[in-house]
């Protein structure tokens, strides 16, 4: 039997004395209180591990939601049952920014941004009140700008109202621009349909009909006055038939102009047919009005757009509209409505002469068909078929009516534009209202692309709904587009990709290459002797020969070639997929064979060869400007060998490698022959003007070439690797020099040695070994060693530098940096090295001017330097000026020409010896 439960023991020892004392009667009863307090257990257990992961679930989503909160760029303000605020988060605009303790523990009302409307407190009522989420937006003025802002109020736990406060100027402008824009079109359309969909004729009354017309324009186009102008028989007078105001809705009619008051306007209606005066003051054509008119002229009219009424291919009269208050220039959406309402005034005066003789519908269908057949904007009604197209529509596709009607308006367009008329015939069988607009193309029954701009509407047709639509052919907009796309990556004169394509390629060219481990090569050409043929033909005759090569390489090369056009006579071509280098070298060789034969134009022959380099190209090169770089030189390489030839960049690599070869023949047999020397330059203390050490610097008696400077030999050292020899003999010799010297002075007037050290001796990482066994070797002082390096090598590995450093320090050996404010280097690495000194660099000693101007940087190189603890020497003193503004402004040491220049070491010696102070300028108070 399975131990009791502990506590039902402790009760059973209570009150039976013995838990084994259980009378069998009650057996199972006990047995049953047992099971209830394990399953106590077992259910307390589950809910402390509940207790605890929920806890540590509310704090993982507590901080989630803080840093969700954080990366918001909203206002967040959390506020209790009282509108306290609790939690406060600042948001990005700076019209929400408050400091957190100006706000959290007052009312949320005492922020200036959330009582900017009363629509704020309301919201906060009404969430206490039914618990919902508003949304609400407010305007509030921030530095005399009004801006838009978009509040988010949602209840959370314990009365607690969250709010989120966002700053929507920028959308909110962006809106109202695209919504203007959007409404003036939808609503030149929507009265363009509603004047077609509406019957204004069926009352017989074309008064009332002009009537409409006018205020429709004025409506339409914002303007105080639009009326309606018709001629006499023999064009000489105009008579309003019909003027709207539009500030008082009022109509009037019977006013006239005459052709001999107004001859400028009468001319130039009838020879534009259109007047768009946007100064009516100042244009020609409707000044006249200012002067006399016939009924008075509202003050501030500035422009006028007049648009003449046709009627039967002849010019019966004018639609005027007359704009008061602030300029304006018309726009052709303007222009086009304006065209439109004069087409429907053409049309009611064509529609009168057949009222009398039609029914009502006769007439609305006449009225539709002529202002379909008339205007240049394609019309039809459709359902899933076409039911109606007018003749605009029928010439720009190609079908005539019959066939067209035999067509699914899906069948005509291409497969973008195919979901969008979809959708389109859906929502009309569904009887939705929704105008819609769409940029789409068509296909003409030869197959060519139109693009349109198509307006639909809902109408019923035959007692169904269907769909009307106006289109607006824009072809030449979107062909113009194209070609201004073209432009900008082509070469205008041979239609040749240009240089920007060019590199775009090459960079994919690049990419391509290192992902298939695939070579490429680069071709470019230069024309031989095409400047003086331009100058002597003429540039005329010059572009006809770009032209005529462009066409040859192209007809010549592969279609998967790019052949670009750079400018001027050079040309390029991107050769891809190459298999060996030779079928590069095959196409040099057939474009030179392209380009020299002989070229007539205008009776001139010209004939003229091409120097092209080519550069192979792999997965190494990173940036097509370098590859492109890499042909030009080589394309110059083969101008130097004549005319006609080309040159691939890797094999110039043989020429230099001979030459390197040849002078690292030579620099080996200076160091066995002992024709390196070194010389010594003084560096003065300025203080007392004595000399306190000496840079060493290396000279190269060449046999051949004399006295060697290091600019001329140490870079070629660097890049053969024998800078490394060269350093070790330097470091030898130097410590040699100083042993002698040691031997031969004074302990105190020991001057300290200088050493340049380079990129090369520190990479090899056993410097620090060189030059502990040199000094040991030669058993000197390290204190008189001082190794100078350059910020650039040291901040090219700072931890190596650092360590090599501190190593030297143990040995007492001084470093410098040299040519401070050359490289490059950073101030938070700098003062953590143990580096002993700063050299300032000659060309900022250079720049000093005897006024004491251009001193900033050398004031701070000194500054700084000091307050790192360190000293300073300037190099490449000349000028008494500058030791005098040197000295002036406590900089330590010197070196220059203006105190001697550099020295053979028993020279040096020499002037240690005799302390000829005296034999160093100085100027110095």
């Amino acid at each position: 039997m399975p131990r009791q439960h502990s506590l039902l023991r402790r009760q059973l020892r209570k009150h039976l004395g013995n838990e084994k004392r259980i009378p069998p009667a009650f057996a199972m009863f006990i047995d049953a209180v047992d099971n209830a307090y394990r399953e106590f257990d077992i259910d307390h257990e589950m809910v402390e591990r509940s207790l605890d992961l929920s806890s540590t679930e509310l704090l993982q989503a507590t901080a989630s939601i803080r840093a969700v909160l954080d990366a918001l760029p909203d206002l967040y303000v959390l506020i209790d049952s009282n509108d306290i605020v609790i939690d406060y988060q600042a948001g990005d605009s700076k019209a929400m920014s408050q400091r957190a303790e100006e706000v959290i523990g007052k009312p949320f009302l005492n922020m200036p941004l959330l009582n900017a409307d009363d629509a704020l407190s309301q919201a906060v009522r009404n969430i206490r009140a039914d618990a919902r989420s508003l949304i609400i937006e407010f305007l509030y003025p921030w530095n005399d700008t009004p801006h838009f802002f978009e509040a988010r109020l949602f209840p959370v736990t314990g009365d607690r109202i969250a709010i989120l406060v966002r700053d929507i100027s920028n959308r909110k402008l962006a809106e109202n621009s695209l919504y203007a824009s959007e409404k003036r079109l939808r609503k030149h359309n929507n009265l363009i349909l509603t004047m077609a969909k509406n019957n204004y004729l069926t009352s017989g009354d074309i008064d009332v009909f002009f009537e409409k017309i006018t205020a429709t324009a004025a409506q339409g186009l914002h303007v105080q006055r639009a009326s309606i102008w018709l001629y006499n028989h023999d064009h000489s007078q105009l008579k309003c038939i019909k003027c709207y105001e539009q500030d008082t809705g009022q109509y009037s009619a019977g006013m006239t102009v005459n052709v001999e008051h107004y001859p400028n306007y009468f001319e130039a209606l009838h020879a534009k047919q259109i007047i768009t005066a946007n100064g009516a003051h100042s244009c020609s054509a409707t000044q006249a009005f200012f002067e006399t008119y016939p009924h008075p002229a509202p003050p501030g009219i500035h422009c006028l757009l007049d648009v003449s009424i046709n009627v039967g291919g002849q010019v019966v009269g004018v639609l005027r509209n007359e704009h008061i208050g602030q300029p304006h220039n018309w726009t052709p959406e303007e222009n086009t409505f304006a065209h439109s309402m004069a087409d429907f005034v053409s049309l009611a005066m064509e529609t009168r002469e057949r009222e009398k003789a039609q029914t009502a519908l006769c007439e609305s269908e006449e009225k539709f068909r002529i202002l379909a057949e008339t205007t240049d904007s394609a019309i039809i009604v459709f359902r899933e078929h076409f039911l109606y197209t007018n003749p605009a529509f029928q010439r720009i596709t190609g079908y005539t009516h019959n066939e067209i009607l035999k067509l699914g308006f899906i069948d005509l367009v291409d497969k973008d534009s195919r979901q969008f008329i979809s959708h389109l015939i859906h929502q009309y069988e569904q009887g939705n209202e929704e105008n819609l607009r769409e940029e789409l193309r068509i296909l003409d029954k030869e197959g060519n692309e139109h693009w349109l701009f198509l307006t639909s509407s809902l109408i019923r047709f035959e007692g169904q709904p269907a769909g009307l639509a106006t289109a607006f052919d824009i072809t030449e907009r979107k062909h113009m587009e194209d070609q201004l796309r073209h432009q900008a990556f082509h070469d205008k004169l041979t239609g040749l990709p240009n240089r920007a394509l060019f590199l775009n390629r090459l960079e994919h060219a690049i990419s391509r290459s290192r992902r298939r481990k695939c070579r490429f090569a680069v071709l470019f050409i230069d024309l031989d002797r095409f400047k003086p043929i331009n100058d002597s033909l003429g540039h005329l005759i010059g572009d006809k020969f770009l032209q005529e090569i462009a066409r040859r390489l192209q007809h010549r090369l592969r279609t998967e070639d790019t052949i670009t056009r750079l400018g001027g006579d050079e040309f390029t071509v991107l050769l891809e997929g190459l298999q060996h280098p030779d079928y590069a070298i095959l196409v040099a060789k057939t474009v030179q064979e392209i380009i020299c034969k002989p070229c007539i134009i205008e009776g001139n022959e010209i004939t003229v060869t091409a120097s092209i380099g080519i550069a192979l190209c792999d997965a190494n090169y990173k940036k097509a400007e370098n590859i492109l770089r890499d042909a030009d030189i080589a394309m110059y390489r083969a101008k130097t060998c004549g005319k006609g030839q080309y040159a691939i960049f890797d094999s110039s690599m043989h020429e230099r490698a001979v030459s390197l070869l040849e002078l690292e023949s030579d620099m080996r047999r200076a160091i066995e022959r002992t024709e390196f020397e070194l010389y010594y330059q003084p560096i003065i203390q300025l203080k007392t003007g004595h000399i306190s050490g000496f840079e060493a610097l290396i000279r190269w008696n060449h046999p051949q070439h004399g006295l060697v400077p290091p600019d001329k030999f140490i870079p070629i050292a660097e890049d053969t690797g024998l800078i490394n020899d060269i350093g070790d003999w330097v470091l030898e010799d130097a410590c040699q020099l100083m042993k002698t010297w040691q031997e031969q002075l004074d302990k105190c007037a020991m001057p300290t040695i200088n050493i340049n050290v380079s990129s090369r001796q520190i990479a090899y990482g056993d410097l620090v070994q060189k030059v502990t066994a040199a000094i040991q070797k030669n058993n000197i002082d390290g204190r008189n060693l001082k190794l100078e390096l350059t910020e650039s090598m040291v901040m090219e590995n700072p931890g190596m530098a650092s360590s090599m450093i501190t190593e030297l320090k143990q040995y007492h050996v001084q470093t410098a940096i040299d040519d401070f404010g050359t490289g490059y280097s950073s101030l938070s690495y700098l003062h953590q090295f143990p580096i002993d000194t700063l050299k300032i660099d000659r060309s900022f000693i250079n720049e000093l001017k005897p006024d004491g101007t251009n001193a900033e940087i050398v004031n701070t190189i000194v500054m700084l330097a000091h307050n790192l603890g360190l000293n300073v020497v300037a190099e490449g003193i000349e000028e008494d000026y500058q030791l005098q503004h040197l000295y002036s402004i406590g900089c330590d040491f010197a070196q220059g020409y203006y105190f001697a220049k550099p020295m053979p070491a028993h020279e040096a010696l020499a002037i240690l010896l005799s302390d000829k102070t005296d034999a160093i300028p100085k100027s110095l108070p």
